[in-house]
């Protein structure tokens, strides 16, 4: 059974913030070092952004997870789903994702810092 679409109605969304995200950290980095944005180094720049989005995306999944679960006609949807195929339930696939999250964190954090201070 293929995927309701429903679940990309809820994580592109999400997703897509995860840009906005990418942008503010990359600002932020360029206020407190008092260079316009324009003026980031591109290692900096790269060294910031990518961990930041590739941080973002379980955070996303995890979001979208909890809007699937809140909304009753979603959640109907999505327990269907996982009812007919071997999929992880909401709390599976919350604690999966979450340790997802904690490597993602272990490896991204580390960038982000070296991204910061160089």
């Amino acid at each position: 059974m293929h995927r309701p679409r429903i679940y990309l109605a809820v994580i592109l969304p999400l997703l897509a913030l995860g840009v906005v995200v990418v942008y503010l950290a990359v600002r932020m980095y360029a206020e407190s070092h008092a260079v316009p944005i324009r003026a980031v180094p591109d290692v900096n720049g790269i060294l910031i952004a990518a961990p930041t989005f590739l941080l973002w995306i379980p955070v996303a999944l995890l979001l979208s997870n909890f809007v699937i679960q809140a909304v009753p006609p979603l959640r109907r949807i999505a327990d269907s789903y996982v009812a007919s195929s071997d999929r992880p339930d909401f709390g599976r696939s919350q604690r999966q994702l979450t340790k997802v999250l904690l490597w993602s964190a272990f490896v991204c954090v580390p960038l982000i810092a070296v991204g910061w201070s160089i």
